[in-house]
């Protein structure tokens, strides 16, 4: 009588299965992490940017001087809506020809 033979898969597939993946996340997480981190960046950057626009537009309109330092509340909604937010830190509106910057939490 011949022998039935069962389908499916053996523990080595599995492990080796297992261990190819881990060896392709070992090789794709840190540029990922990398990439990330360098998206972040951009991203503050242009809000940097963006609220340095709104911030020269408030010194031209209201006629403020290089020395005078805009408050969240003098740009908002006017100028600049919503005022950008990050979950790492916060933006620091500098006075006059200052440019932004962010500071990490």
């Amino acid at each position: 009588m011949a022998r039935a033979r069962r389908k499916g898969f053996t523990l080595i597939e599995i492990m080796i299965v297992v261990s190819i993946i881990g060896i392709l996340l070992g090789i794709a997480m840190p540029a990922w992490i990398q990439a990330r981190k360098q998206a972040w960046e951009k991203v503050r950057m242009q809000n940097c940017a963006l609220i340095d626009r709104a911030k020269e537009l408030w010194i031209q309109e209201k006629g403020k001087g290089p020395k005078e330092v805009a408050q969240v509340n003098d740009l908002v909604p006017e100028y600049i809506d919503p005022f950008p937010t990050d979950p790492a830190g916060s933006y620091q509106i500098n006075a006059g020809n200052v440019p932004c910057s962010f500071t990490l939490n």
